[in-house]
């Protein structure tokens, strides 16, 4: 009587098929890359949802693509790495772009002339007094 529990071998099969209907193939995902980018280029400035949504699309399809060359040439261990790099510019700049640009624009870029100044000056001493403790231990 056959056993009705999978071996191992046939459990890890079965395992493999699943993953292999799972993950898109590479031509697929360049194919579905391609078709989001050229949405995005496509649609006017006023749909800006569209345009959103397109970008996000085109960011998973990108982040797939290089999964699937990935476990192509079977370096998934690589993966965690690299995704941050297949996400692109996010949506963090895209924010701040829009921030600076509402009607409230002037005084927003007052505040952000006003913050980087600051990081600067602050940089800078952390750099001068970095540099007198240099030279004070070399003169003891």
């Amino acid at each position: 009587m056959p056993s009705l529990v999978p071996s191992r071998s046939e459990a890890r099969a079965v395992e493999s098929e699943i993953a292999a209907i799972n993950r898109p193939p590479v031509a697929e995902a360049r194919e579905a890359l391609t078709y989001w980018r050229t949405r995005e280029s496509r649609l006017p400035w006023y749909r800006w949802e569209a345009r959103r949504e397109a970008r996000v699309m085109a960011s998973r399809w990108r982040e797939r693509l290089l999964r699937a060359r990935l476990e192509r040439w079977s370096l998934q261990a690589l993966a965690p790495a690299l995704m941050p790099l297949a996400r692109g510019r996010g949506n963090l700049g895209h924010g701040v772009v829009r921030w600076l640009v509402r009607p409230q624009g002037l005084a927003r870029r007052a505040i952000l002339l006003t913050a980087v100044t600051v990081l600067s000056a602050v940089a800078a001493l952390v750099l001068l007094v970095v540099l007198a403790a240099e030279v004070v231990g070399h003169l003891v």
